[in-house]
């Protein structure tokens, strides 16, 4: 036959409550501990009205249930006279106040649930110690975990919770059935020496005497019979003590707060000569600084001087080439072969402009004219490079672009070229070894739309080479609105053109879980790693969210976090930090939403998450659904759509 307690009510706590007799504190610590369980009061109130008034709040919060914070408030007049308010009105000894009400409020609910257990003991015989276990509980409490005994045994006239101010521990009933198996304990184990266990690291802690906290041995519906009620509530010198202790607590903070300032003065002039020491030293070593560099030019240029001069010195004693090709075309590209067969140009079919210029011998003025003509007819692509590669030579030797001032280091042939754009870009994760590398593949970007005669051209030529790269990229979870979804995977498909081939298949093999809901906004949830798309969502809403997938797949978030905080705004050494409601108060954003200050097409991509995700690659990502918006984006911010197309390609990892 199953036996099922009956639900907890207060009624025998607030029968146990009102049972209680209300002494003076002097005449409560008189009683034996047994009997104080039975008792009421509250040290340092002075008159009988105030522990009466505190008293029958504690009983209406145990009928009615109030909260700490509404009992607390309700008797702000109560702890005002026992010189518990600050001057301002604010309650100085919180710790107290919440054990008075938290232990009163459990040892109340504790007997009550006494009065319940004893009633159904004959079909519950068995009673189970339960601890919390977290890092408050008290190892002696710890150490009575789960412990049962009968219950008529003597060990509940002793252990019977609390145990001790704010204790929360409890105790469960058991039927015959649900304890056969278990432990019953025969011995009382009060004052037994135990090492108990640390509930919160799990070690061993030193020996001690297991037993309750003073003040708490045995439950309190023991020792009714010793209290007795004290009439006389005006005992001398109670109020004035209370006055007395008003004063001196007011003292003591006066005091304190003359130390405090003082603190604060001593801490102020610190920082302030800090501060100027530091200007100081700045100013010393930017001075030295100065004075280096000014040294360092002198002794380049010198240096500088005396090179050219041996230079000159030599081209007068050499003799001139006597076998210095004719200026053609034919001979600059029989040239540009020679280089490629003799040196290697690697697959891009690079070969630098210097290395060209010594293997012809040509002028200055006379190769100038050759290579700009190559170039006006697409013959060759010149390119952009990294000077610090060659020597200041070889760099002198290189190519400027008279009209935009632009230089230009290597060449390559058009028809000679052995690898597109992205396998190009693919290959591009060598280089990227400091943090600023990732702005690398934006200049090879704009130098390859630049090379192609504009975004539109550059456009055309991705349009013709990596068409038909639709995959299942999306997982829906139903059939309904489906010239919606058909608009939505026709801009997931137009950016696919843009990713590797090892992205495509990944994102293909794991199709994302795609859900059309009735939300205000899209959101990309990462712990299923799902799409939940708003119905109203426009179809670049589906991009933008699988962007916050990609950056999670490619493990790019750094990268974004670097390419952020390059464009954003700083006073000092700290980024400007605001609201995003305060930014732009005509859309709907809530107040937590917060955004690094920068100068961004969109205010939206500087947004702040915990965890570090970002909005850089997401807010690129969906302006590539459609050959409008990217065209139109370039113009906009080509460095953004640089670093997005950058991910996808897998130059930036």
């Amino acid at each position: 036959m199953n036996v099922k307690p009956e639900p907890l009510s207060m009624k025998e706590a607030e029968a146990f409550w009102q049972e209680k007799k209300i002494l003076s504190p002097k005449a409560f610590y008189v009683l034996a501990e047994v009997s104080r369980g039975r008792a009421f009061t509250v040290s340092d109130l002075a008159t009988r009205d105030c522990i009466d008034t505190v008293y029958a709040s504690m009983q209406k919060a145990i009928k009615e249930g109030v909260s700490y914070g509404e009992w607390k408030r309700s008797l702000m007049h109560v702890w005002d006279k026992a010189g518990w308010v600050s001057e301002k009105g604010k309650l100085l000894n919180h710790r107290r106040v919440n054990t008075i009400f938290r232990t009163n409020i459990q040892t109340a609910y504790q007997s009550g649930r006494f009065e319940q257990m004893k009633r159904v003991s004959q079909k519950r015989p068995y009673w189970q110690y339960e601890a919390v276990g977290d890092k408050r509980t008290r190892p002696t409490h710890w150490a009575l975990h789960g412990k049962i005994f009968p219950s008529d045994h003597d060990f509940w006239d002793t252990f019977y919770p609390p145990n001790g101010f704010n204790c929360r521990c409890t105790v469960n009933t058991l039927s015959e059935r649900q304890a056969k198996g278990e432990t019953i304990e025969k011995d009382n184990p009060y004052g037994t020496l135990i090492e108990p266990i640390d509930p919160r690291t799990g070690g061993k802690m030193p020996a001690r005497l297991l037993m309750p906290d003073r003040g708490f041995e045995g439950h309190p519906k023991l020792g009714m019979d010793n209290v007795v009620s004290e009439k006389d509530w005006d005992m001398p010198g109670l109020k004035e003590d209370a006055e007395r202790r008003k004063k001196e607590e007011a003292e003591r903070r006066k005091k304190e707060e003359a130390e405090r300032r003082k603190k604060e003065e001593a801490e102020r002039r610190k920082k302030e000569e800090a501060e100027r020491r530091k200007k100081e030293e700045a100013e010393r070593r930017k001075k030295e600084e100065a004075e280096r560099r000014k040294k360092e030019e002198a002794e380049r240029r010198k240096k500088e001087e005396a090179e050219r001069r041996k230079k000159e010195e030599a081209e007068t004693e050499k003799p001139k080439r006597m076998e210095t090709p004719r200026v053609s075309a034919e001979n600059f590209e029989k040239s540009y072969d020679k280089i490629v067969a003799e040196r290697g140009s690697g697959a891009k079919g690079f070969v630098r402009i210097h290395d060209m210029r010594d293997e012809l011998g040509w002028s200055t003025d006379e190769f100038d004219r050759m290579l700009e003509k190559l170039a006006k007819d697409k013959k060759i692509v010149l390119h952009h490079g990294d000077h610090t590669m060659l020597t200041k030579e070889q760099w002198k030797k290189s190519y400027l672009d008279p009209e935009k001032g632009i230089p230009f280091m290597t060449i390559s042939w058009v028809e000679k070229k052995q690898e597109d754009f992205f396998a190009k870009a693919h290959g591009m994760k060598k280089y990227l070894t400091k943090k600023e590398d990732i702005f690398y593949f934006e200049r090879m970007f704009l130098n390859d739309v630049n090379n192609a005669g504009g975004i539109e051209k550059w456009v055309d030529n991705v349009e013709k080479t990596r068409k038909n790269r639709k995959r299942e990229f999306l997982k829906w979870d139903h059939e309904e609105n489906y010239t919606h979804r058909k608009n939505l995977e026709a801009e997931l498909s137009y950016a696919a053109m843009f990713m590797n081939d090892g992205l495509v298949e990944a994102l293909a093999k794991n199709p994302i879980n795609t859900r059309i809901k009735d939300i205000e906004r899209s959101s990309y949830k990462t712990a299923k790693k799902e799409i939940h798309l708003a119905k109203s969502a426009k179809p670049k809403s589906v991009l933008h969210e699988m962007g916050h997938h990609i950056e999670i797949v490619t493990n790019s978030k750094k990268h974004s976090q670097e390419w952020r905080n390059s464009r954003a705004k700083k006073e000092g050494e700290k980024y400007v930090i605001k609201r995003l409601k305060d930014i732009e108060p005509e859309k709907k954003y809530k107040g937590h939403e917060k955004v690094v200050v920068d100068n961004f097409s969109d205010p939206y991509i500087g947004r702040l998450y915990k965890g570090g995700i970002t909005e850089v690659l997401s807010m690129g990502l969906q302006e590539l659904g459609s050959r409008e918006r990217l065209i139109e984006y370039y113009q906009k911010d080509s460095s953004h759509l640089a670093y997005a197309i950058g991910v996808l390609s897998g130059a930036i990892k």
